[in-house]
């Protein structure tokens, strides 16, 4: 099952990383933040991008840079999940946030997607 498992994650990151420039910005229903974590690790190791992917099934965002990029990533998620009611960390290669509505997690996601990640 974990074969199986890291095939379609590995198929999923390849996918998102050539829909997407520097960074990739992703919504998921059918995945969990545990999941996303290994997703967003495949984009920034694999495709040097900096990953930001949301579970919408658990309102849950995660983070990881890629090896190029100065951000902060845990301090990042941290700041701008706060925005909208969200919780998290992580460190300077990754991070989690929570955030208390799919509302915010929304809210949160179109903010990202018109600034960016920096």
């Amino acid at each position: 099952m974990r074969q199986y498992e890291a095939i379609v994650f590995a198929v999923e990151a390849e996918r998102a990383a050539a829909e997407s420039g520097r960074a990739v910005i992703g919504r998921y229903d059918q995945y969990g933040a545990k999941e996303l974590q290994m997703i967003a690790r495949l984009i920034a190791d694999r495709y040097g991008k900096t990953a930001l992917l949301a579970s919408t099934s658990d309102w849950r965002a995660v983070i990881a840079k890629a090896p190029s990029s100065l951000l902060h990533a845990g301090n990042w998620l941290k700041e701008q999940a706060a925005l909208f009611g969200g919780k998290g960390g992580g460190n300077e290669r990754q991070g989690q946030a929570a955030f208390p509505s799919l509302e915010a997690l929304s809210q949160f996601l179109s903010r990202v997607e018109t600034a960016g990640i920096d």
